[in-house]
C-alpha cells in the first residue's frame, strides 16, 4: 500500500514537472521556462523508473551562520552568490552521506545540487537538483525520485552553476529525471 501511494505521488510530481516546464514557472513576477518555446507543446521528459530505494530518512541541519557561496558557471563565469543554509545527512549502503544545500532567492526554495555516477551517460552531465521540503524540521525525507535537471539541460543558451565537488556522489542515483532529449 505504501509503495502504491509513493508511486502515485511520484507520478503526479512528474506530470506537474512537465506541466511547469510546458507552461512556465513563476519566478518573481515572471512566468518563465528554460525549454525553448517550440519544444513546450508536446514536452515529454525522461525519468528513471520509480525506485523506493532512493527515498531516504535524513537529518537536516541548519547552519547558525549562513555562508555566501559563489560557484562557477559552466561557461567559467562566477554565479551570483547563493546562501549556503545547511546540510542533510543520510546513510547509503552503510556509508554516511552529507550534502549541503542553498537557498535560491529567485525561486524562494532550498535546493541540493548533486552529481552522481549517472551524470554524463543517463542524466545531465553537470548533475541534478533536489528541492528540500519541510525545511523547518530536523527529520526529513529525501526522495531522489523528485530529482530534476538544471535549467541549462533544456537550453544550451543558458549557463548554470557547476555542482560543487563536495556534493559529488561516488554511486549512481538511478531515480528522478534523466537527460533531456
Amino acid at each position: 500500500m505504501i509503495a502504491m501511494i509513493h508511486e502515485e505521488e511520484i507520478t503526479t510530481w512528474r506530470k506537474n514537472r512537465e506541466k511547469d516546464l510546458s507552461e512556465g514557472i513563476m519566478i518573481g513576477e515572471m512566468l518563465w521556462s528554460p525549454v525553448p518555446e517550440n519544444e513546450r507543446k508536446n514536452l515529454k521528459l525522461n525519468f528513471f523508473p520509480i525506485n523506493v530505494y532512493f527515498k531516504f530518512d535524513a537529518k537536516l541541519t541548519l547552519l547558525e551562520t549562513k555562508k555566501e557561496r559563489i560557484l562557477s558557471k559552466e561557461d567559467g563565469s562566477p554565479t551570483d552568490p547563493f546562501l549556503e543554509t545547511g546540510y542533510v545527512e543520510f546513510k547509503y549502503n552503510k556509508e554516511n552521506i552529507r550534502l549541503f544545500f542553498v537557498f535560491d532567492e529567485q525561486t524562494n526554495g532550498y535546493y541540493i545540487a548533486f552529481r552522481d555516477s549517472t551524470c554524463g551517460e543517463e542524466s545531465y552531465p553537470n548533475g541534478r537538483l533536489l528541492l528540500i521540503e519541510n525545511i523547518g524540521q530536523e527529520d526529513i525525507i529525501l526522495d531522489f525520485n523528485k530529482a530534476f535537471n538544471f535549467a541549462c539541460a533544456y537550453n544550451e543558451t543558458l549557463s548554470c552553476p557547476v555542482t560543487p565537488p563536495d556534493n559529488w556522489l561516488t554511486f549512481a542515483i538511478e531515480a528522478g529525471e534523466k537527460k533531456y532529449h
